[in-house]
């Protein structure tokens, strides 16, 4: 997690850092699939994950890859450090859905907010969810977490997918 940078007066950057830290944005991409089965406990993602700083304001963009048997569906939510206010839309497939050409949710969300995606035919069919918004952290630093589980107990597995890609841009 490469997280972000403070600039000191005269301070000599080298190109990683030039790379990382210029443009104010850290990019996650997850490496492999990740599943849950039999469970509506949110859990926190093993990779999409992003630290964050006291006092400042982010732009939030997720393309998150999932599978889901439509007994099971999706559910997510972000976790922040207290204090922290977030402003997102899960921008994915309605819950009710009955097809990969349906509905989508544009309902705005909360950090607290926990917006149900539609699993389609079964979990092998692979569906997007583009979660984006606007983070502002309060006086505490800390974690930007993807948390989720099955909307519904199955014994079909949900999985997020290898390849979802966390993007966080400081903007102030």
């Amino acid at each position: 997690m490469p997280g972000f940078k403070a600039f000191s007066l005269n301070e000599v950057m080298d190109a990683a850092e030039m790379t990382t830290y210029l443009v104010q944005q850290a990019v996650i991409i997850k490496a492999s699939d990740e599943s849950v089965t039999s469970s509506t406990a949110l859990q926190a993602d093993n990779e999409l994950v992003m630290a964050l700083s006291a006092n400042t304001d982010y732009f939030v963009e997720c393309f998150l890859i999932y599978s889901a048997d439509p007994a099971g569906d999706i559910k997510t939510d972000w976790d922040a450090p207290t204090g922290t206010t977030f402003d997102w839309v899960a921008d994915a497939i309605t819950q009710s859905a009955t097809a990969t050409l349906d509905q989508v949710s544009r309902t705005a969300q909360s950090v607290s907010g926990t917006p149900s995606h539609g699993g389609i035919t079964n979990n092998s069919t692979f569906l997007v969810a583009l979660h984006k918004g606007i983070l502002r952290v309060g006086s505490t630093a800390g974690n930007l977490t993807l948390t989720w589980a099955q909307q519904a107990s199955s014994a079909n597995a949900t999985f997020v997918r290898a390849n979802s890609t966390l993007i966080v841009t400081r903007i102030s």
